[in-house]
């Protein structure tokens, strides 16, 4: 091959070879598209750089722009000099080579230097990044001066000479223009530094830029410069080309450089999205940053060359592997791999949109195992068929409190989404996941619940793990194996989660639709029974329990409810690992042993129950042929199970009663009869049996009814669409439910989107849809809708399935209803997902939804306490069992009625319920998140992609629809109020008052730098990426505003405590003058207590304890006011002197303080002496009291007590008072004491033989409370003026 391109341009056939004139040294430098090596000039000497480049047929235009710009523009002294190329000849034309021999600069790029300050704990200085970045706009407009873009501006490509001398190199992407001003429309570029319009050409095919492309990199190089990385350096360069367009330009952190306000203004400058306003590089060169740079070139060469051989030779220079570049779309890590192409994360970011473009998208990314891809904030999850290591611990940890953009697409990215917006907004949220059956819903929704469980944080682990085995136990029971998935369910569930306003875990409740009862007594070829017939029966054969349940092996082939039961090895280890895990998911949420053991009794008597068999009697006149059960072992099986009487039993399946006019008549079943009460009994055990599973774990795992004080984040798993071979009622219900939900979507998604942009003025093109509303009201419309025919025509009891079809054909007008062209019981309906054929055998008696009176009787009297619980309970509208934990919601109970008693009856109102779950929260605003799964092929192949069954699902679900309108519509509206409220404090001051208005809302969208929103009459709108930007600033504001705070709260803490502190110690001063001045006036009382000072003259001091409830102030008052009156004190008795005259009233008040102070000496010394007899024992006779003296103020008890404790017991102060008691009880002869009676149970003495003029009221008081209160008042009355009196 000949490269004629490159001899065309610059004659590479005259490309001399080297010929041994260089000596390579040692490889110093690699590229994506080369290596540099250090070599000599054996000519001239010097040392030079030599870039090798390789595969030069596929590097063709990046050599021919290198070559261009270093021959034309290598004489500027911030480029290094060029001195040639040369051509080597490999032995093939692959090992060819092109040499680019130019200036060596041995101190390396700037990001090494960078990186190698970095591992010292250091930093350029302001100055430095100054001098390199004036250097490099030098350059730059030197570039651009010559019709020049570099494209490719980056910290790797500033080198640094031995000098310290600033080069710009790699010239491999860089473009020329034929004008100054000339423009570009191709995407190259490292992904980090790309600016917006760069990256925007690879998305839109009109963009286009200028060479203002270089001056945003270079503000990218200058935060890269000041923190060692540029932004978004932790993204995968991918998401990063997805980033940048959308959120605002980045900004110097704060935190990395708070000292240069200069810098941090340049940067703002260079990093302007719209490139029409962003400065040229001749307009920054004028700029006060880069002018502070000029004048301090030689000082800090001087500093960088210092470092540069500090780092080479002690330290050791860090190199920093190439960065990814790309190139028309395609990504490039390493010089030797191929270019990859670009698959995006999101389908609304794709340029142009078609069927075979998003196909191939999708398929890409399923064979690189990508499943999960967004389209805006829609999920689209593609079924792998196979185990992936996606969903571990480390993932759950990866996607928490995360943009989306952050990571690749994941369902646990759309559970933290959930989660964030719940917190955000406080309101509720909803998951929807849907898809047809296979998909992988169910399975979408396990690990949703599993990441949602994991963000709550549960206050003990025991909750999370309780309901996380919630589902084990519903897919036991709910699931079962169809024709095209093995573990397709049965039913629909919706599980609400409940988190506090903190987001902390608190619960969780299941609500259960349409459960396909009849799949319990018959099931369609190949299709099977609910799995936990197959778990209990390998189950309990391996736990060696079958007999106790009255199974057995050789029975199970017989049961006529377990048809395609496999025996296989494999199925059968299957069933007995599900059976372990059933067992622990019922210990682990909370069941009891008598419970699961009733279970286990309830499910093998509904397969004894089906093993009944009938014989038909005709009797005499053949005009009543009754039925008669022709082997009675299961009949004794079930009412052994069931704990009921056999008899019971049988007679209800025998005979049924008919009221008429009043009256019972009983009847004779037929055995068509009676096969239908065996079998609606069986539906209606194992139906009641579901509810109440699921009643029983919302009650243990309740949140509380006060759901106001709650969020709940709600996920909704139901079935998919189903087009069988044979479709029946069961399929109609199923389709039904999946066709309402496709409409819940195009409301949100597309009908109620485009009705507020037009309501509201906001110019956005109209996204046609598929609406589905005229065929859902065909099939759900009253009167003439097709459930409601069905209804109608099931109340008559001659009506039979030809008259079912007929009244369709003749009441059904609608082009969505499709007549069958021959006499065939069926019918067509063209659904969204695609037309369905119906057939009508059969339906009359599935919509008949009866159970006989006479089998509820029977149930109710069941001495199994599960069993009769199924059958006293009470039925909600929607058919489920009643539950008095859990509120019903929009219905109420129902009729026992027969015409209430229909399928399609409880579906209409199981629908309705589901939606009002689905659509409102507590503000009654909906908040639908969608995940749309997708079946990859029909043999549940791994790694296997069939276009054309995606594109036929894709079309379905609107998928190119959502695709247009998430990309040019705004999926989140909020009101001027609550933009205002919520976000004012991300550009206002917090004491600003900002009214919600247009203008202060645009103020605030443009203060915040966001582009792409538009603004109504009176809604904000914005895309879901500004919602997520928005709310990650209002998180981190939020926190900066708790930081203050918690900052403040110290401060006070601190303050506070330095003032309880200070008051302590003031008190302990004051406790210790209180202390020394009380022990002070002791003494001098001592002293004067002879005469020298009255008692009188000198009030008592009373120390006022402080109340709970005083105030601060109060009690230090308290605490400092004895002080004052001690020293009030010694003043008065300093000035008075020692000596004051008494008079009449002083005496009168010292002979009554004397009392009082007798009277307390008395009621001490009683209290003490009979708490003394009582320990002792010891009593005192009354008339041994005969020694007293009646002079004096110590009386007859205190003499008493005197001498008998100084005999045996008690000590006596210097005082003469006790001061404490001590038994002596080595003293006592309680032989030869007499025996003493206690005073307190003598009758008075006679008074006539005490002595006279003894007074007893004087002395002998009652002492049980002190009695001197009254006494202190009138003394503190008294006392009073004689104080003024002696102070006057």
């Amino acid at each position: 091959m000949d490269y004629y391109r490159m001899c065309q341009r610059f004659g590479l056939n005259s490309v001399p070879s080297p010929d041994g004139r260089f000596t390579i040294d040692e490889l110093i430098g690699e590229g994506t598209y080369g290596e540099v090596f250090r070599a000599k000039d054996t000519v001239t000497g010097e040392f030079v750089a030599i870039k090798i480049l390789e595969d030069i047929a596929g590097n063709e235009e990046e050599i021919e722009d290198e070559y261009l710009a270093l021959r034309d523009l290598s004489l500027h002294p911030n480029i290094p000099s060029f001195h040639g190329i040369y051509f080597v000849k490999g032995s093939k034309q692959l090992n060819d080579q092109l040499w680019f021999v130019m200036e060596l600069c041995q101190g390396g790029s700037v990001t090494d230097l960078v990186h190698g300050l970095k591992s010292q704990g250091k930093q350029l200085t302001e100055d430095q990044i100054a001098y390199i970045l004036h250097e490099t706009l030098q350059a730059l407009a030197f570039l651009h001066r010559n019709h020049c873009m570099h494209r490719d501006v980056k910290g790797h490509n500033i080198l640094l000479t031995e000098d310290g001398q600033v080069k710009l190199v790699d010239f491999g992407v860089s473009s020329h223009l034929g004008a100054t001003m000339g423009r570009r429309d191709t995407s190259v570029g490292t992904p980090y530094w790309m600016a917006p319009e760069v990256i925007a050409c690879e998305q839109q095919r009109d963009s286009s830029y200028d060479s203002r492309c270089d001056v945003w990199s270079l503000g990218i190089t200058a935060i890269e410069l000041a923190t060692g990385d540029p932004p978004l350096s932790g993204l995968h360069p991918m998401r990063a080309l997805f980033q940048i367009p959308r959120e605002p330009p980045p900004v110097l952190p704060l935190s990395a450089r708070p000292d240069a306000p200069k810098l941090t203004h340049f940067v703002s400058r260079c990093l302007i999205k719209d490139f029409e306003q962003r400065p040229t590089t001749t307009i920054l060169i004028h700029d006060p940053f880069i002018i502070h740079g000029s004048k301090c070139i030689h000082r800090v060469r001087e500093e960088l060359r210092a470092e540069i051989r500090y780092q080479r030779e002690v330290s050791g220079r860090v190199q920093k592997h190439p960065d990814v570049t790309t190139k028309h779309g395609k990504l490039k890590s390493k010089r030797k791999n191929p270019p990859t192409t670009i698959y995006v994360d999101d389908l609304a970011a794709l340029d142009s949109l078609s069927e075979e473009r998003i196909v191939n998208q999708l398929k890409k990314r399923y064979q690189m195992n990508f499943i999960y891809t967004y389209i805006g904030d829609i999920l689209l999850a593609i079924n792998p068929f196979t185990p992936l290591p996606l969903y571990t611990s480390a993932e759950q940890k990866k996607y928490c409190n995360q943009m989306r953009a952050a990571y690749p697409p994941h369902i646990f990215a759309i559970a933290d989404s959930a989660y964030q917006f719940m917190l955000h907004e406080k309101a509720n949220q909803s998951i929807v996941i849907s898809g047809e059956s296979g998909a992988g819903k169910t399975e979408s929704g396990n690990l949703l619940l599993k990441q949602l469980v994991y963000l709550g944080k549960a206050p003990n682990r025991n909750l999370e793990q309780r309901i996380l085995q919630m589902n084990p136990i519903m897919e036991a029971f709910g699931n079962a194996r169809t024709g095209i998935n093995n573990n397709s369910s049965r039913f629909g569930k919706f599980l609400e989660l409940s988190m506090t306003k903190s987001g902390q875990l608190t619960g969780a409740r299941v609500s259960v639709y349409l459960l396909e009862q009849s799949r319990v007594i018959q099931q369609a070829n190949r299709e099977s029974n609910f799995h936990a017939f197959y778990y209990i029966y390998d189950g309990l054969e391996h736990d060696k329990r079958l007999k106790e349940f009255h199974l057995d092996r050789e029975l199970r082939q017989m049961h006529s409810y377990l048809p395609s039961d496999r025996q296989d090895n494999k199925t059968k280890q299957n069933n007995v690992d599900k059976f372990a895990q059933l067992k622990n998911a019922f210990e682990q949420v909370g069941f009891k042993d008598e419970e699961v053991n009733s279970i286990y009794c309830i499910l093998a008597a509904i397969l004894h129950l089906g093993d009944i068999e009938f014989g038909e009697i005709i009797t005499d006149n053949n005009t009543d042929n009754k039925s008669t059960v022709i082997d009675l072992t299961p009949i004794h099986r079930t009412s052994c199970l069931l704990d009921i009487e056999s008899s019971d039993l049988l007679e209800c399946l025998s005979v049924n009663s008919v009221v008429t006019r009043g009256e019972i008549i009983q009847r004779n079943n037929s055995v068509s009869e009676a096969v239908a009460t065996r079998d609606a009994i069986a539906r209606a055990l194992y139906s009641r049996l579901f509810d109440w599973l699921v009643n029983s774990i919302n009650s243990l795992l309740s949140f509380y009814n006060t759901r106001e004080e709650y969020n709940v984040i709600g996920i909704l798993d139901i079935f998919g669409f189903e087009n069988f071979t044979y479709n029946s009622f069961e399929q109609l219900c199923i389709n039904i439910a999946n066709e309402q939900l496709q409409y819940f979507f195009n409301q949100h998604v597309f009908a109620l989107e485009q009705a507020e942009y037009e309501s509201e003025g906001v110019p956005v093109q109209h996204v046609g849809f598929c609406d589905n509303r005229p065929v859902l009201d065909m099939l759900v419309s009253r009167p003439m809708g097709l459930l409601a025919l069905l209804d109608e025509e099931s109340r008559f009891p001659r009506a039979t399935d030809r008259s079912l079809v007929e009244k369709f054909h003749c009441n059904i007008k609608c082009n969505y209803y499709v007549r069958p062209k021959s006499n065939a019981l069926q019918f067509e309906v063209k659904h969204f997902a695609g037309n369905v054929t119906y057939q009508a055998s059969g339906m009359l008696e599935k919509n008949r939804h009866l159970l006989a009176i006479e089998a509820i009787q029977v149930l109710r009297k069941s001495n199994n306490k599960t069993v009769r619980a199924l059958f006293q309970s009470p039925v909600t509208k929607t058919g489920n069992l009643y539950s008095q934990d859990s509120s019903t919601g929009l219905v109420g109970l129902a009729s026992q009625s027969r015409g209430q008693q229909t399928a399609a009856t409880y579906f209409r109102h199981s629908l309705a319920e589901l939606l009002h779950r689905m659509g409102c929260n507590n503000s009654g605003v909906s908040l639908p998140r969608f995940v749309r799964c997708i079946k990859p092929n029909d043999q549940r192949q791994p790694k296997q992609f069939d276009p054309l069954k995606v594109v036929a699902q894709l079309r379905c679900s609107g998928v190119m629809e959502t695709i247009r309108i998430r990309r040019n519509g705004y999926s989140h509206r909020l009101l001027f109020k609550d933009f205002i409220s919520r976000y004012a404090i991300l550009g206002f001051r917090l004491y600003e008052k900002v009214p919600p208005t247009r203008d202060n809302c645009k103020h605030l969208l443009v203060k915040l730098k966001l582009d792409g929103w538009a603004i109504g009459k009176t809604k904000v709108f914005l895309k879901y990426y500004h919602i997520e930007h928005l709310t990650k600033l209002h998180e981190k504001q939020l926190r900066h505003i708790i930081f203050v705070q918690s900052c403040v709260r110290r401060w006070l803490a601190m303050k506070h405590y330095r003032e309880a502190l200070l008051a302590k110690q003031m008190s302990w001063g004051a406790l210790t003058l209180q202390k020394h001045t009380r022990g002070w006036l002791a003494r001098q009382k001592k002293k004067k207590s002879k005469g020298e000072i009255p008692v009188g003259e000198v009030a008592p001091i009373y120390r006022q304890e402080p109340k709970e409830n005083d105030s601060p102030i109060i009690k230090n008052q308290n605490k400092v006011s004895p002080v004052i009156v001690a020293e009030n004190k010694k003043t008065y008795i300093q000035q008075n002197g020692v000596k004051v005259l008494p008079c009449k009233v002083q005496q009168k008040v010292e002979r009554e303080k004397h009392l009082i102070d007798f009277s307390k000496n008395v009621h001490a010394c009683n209290k003490e002496f009979y708490k003394f007899i009582k320990k002792t024992n010891i009593s005192i006779c009354l008339n041994d009291l005969k020694d007293f003296n009646t002079t004096g103020q110590k009386g007859l008890v205190h003499n008493a007590i005197k001498k008998l404790v100084n005999e045996n017991y008690c000590k006596f102060d210097s005082e003469n008072r006790m001061s404490s008691i001590t038994a002596k009880t080595n003293n006592i002869q309680p032989v030869n004491k007499p025996k003493w009676v206690s005073p307190l149970r003598l009758t008075p003495p006679d008074i006539n033989r005490l002595p006279e003029g003894f007074d007893f009221r004087q002395l002998l008081r009652p002492t049980q409370h002190a009695p001197t209160e009254s006494l202190r008042k009138r003394l503190v009355q008294r006392s009073r003026p004689v104080a003024a009196n002696a102070k006057g």
